[in-house]
């Protein structure tokens, strides 16, 4: 488990990610965890992170802060309509929207790296 918490916690800094594209397939596969569990687990291990890392850009004035606010604070207003919609899901569901999301995200970071190779 802390080798997942090194990479996660890399990959946030690195690339601004939450480390959730790592965690929750990790505890889905290695540990047999359920859907649920491993977005929830992923969810509290990343708090810390976060902050940390939220910090360490504001230090570095790479952050706008309204902008920011706004989201997070919508964001923390709708996230238990989020967890709802989650519990009243069958697992797979949880599961393919997941990895649908993911592989929205992969193809969207190959486009923008080919785009900027072309310049």
């Amino acid at each position: 488990m802390v080798v997942f918490g090194v990479i996660a916690g890399i990959l946030a800094g690195l690339l601004g990610v939450g480390g959730g594209a790592i965690l929750v397939p990790s505890l889905s596969i290695l540990f047999d965890a359920s859907d649920l569990i491993a977005r929830g687990t992923s969810l509290l291990a990343m708090f810390p992170n976060a902050v940390t890392t939220t910090v360490a850009n504001v230090r570095r004035r790479m952050v706008h802060a309204k902008v920011g606010l706004i989201i997070g604070i919508v964001a923390a207003l709708t996230a238990p309509l989020g967890t709802w919609i989650a519990e009243a899901m069958t697992p797979r569901t949880g599961e393919i929207l997941f990895a649908t999301y993911l592989t929205v995200l992969l193809i969207r970071s190959v486009w923008v790296a080919l785009k900027i190779t072309r310049k």
